[in-house]
């Protein structure tokens, strides 16, 4: 395969700000496990909206092209961080994230991406949306002490989503680096 036919990890999100993510760097000084993780890069701290997983480098125009029809109906608007949790649970933990609360207009615009992505084959997701920034991934299903977490760690930041994204993700050793493809700005 030539260079040009290489396939680009694709996924659409929301950038976290500067001031977030230098709070949420002092997460991983702050909490301690027994078992083995694996911190996300503070580079890296994002809210997925949809993965969209390989696809061909042809495929980027015509997927922009359409996110900016789905975006352009779409105003900003503001999240507020929740609380720390854990997927699948706090017993068997293997991803560990921030939650975040965004109201209608959160749901709407990622129910549109959704819906609207269809067209190209994706299918719609089945499970609810929960809207998280991971900030790290166990090796192995671990048992977490949330309370404790929450308790010692309080977020209370509140930040305005003005556009969306369309990141590329390449895996190496040391980890995924995400780049930006696209920026796509909300209505004011």
């Amino acid at each position: 395969m030539s260079v040009a036919e290489e396939k680009k990890r694709l996924f659409i999100g929301i950038r976290v700000p500067d001031t977030l993510r230098d709070e949420l760097s002092k997460v991983k000084d702050k909490a301690t496990f027994t078992a083995a993780v694996r911190w996300v890069e503070t580079n890296n701290l994002h809210l997925t909206l949809k993965f969209l997983g390989d696809c061909k480098p042809s495929f980027v125009e015509p997927l922009s092209q359409k996110l900016q029809s789905i975006i352009n109906k779409h105003h900003s608007f503001y999240l507020e961080t929740t609380v720390i949790g854990s997927f699948p649970s706090p017993k068997r933990a293997r991803i560990l994230w921030l939650g975040l609360r965004g109201g209608g207009r959160l749901i709407s615009m990622q129910n549109d991406i959704d819906e609207g992505l269809s067209e190209f084959g994706y299918e719609r997701e089945e499970r609810e949306y929960h809207p998280h920034i991971t900030l790290a991934r166990f090796k192995r299903p671990a048992k977490i002490d949330l309370d404790k977490l929450n308790n010692s760690l309080i977020f209370n930041e509140r930040f305005k989503v003005g556009s969306v994204v369309l990141f590329e993700s390449r895996l190496s050793k040391g980890g995924a680096e995400y780049s930006i493809l696209k920026l796509f700005s909300l209505n004011p």
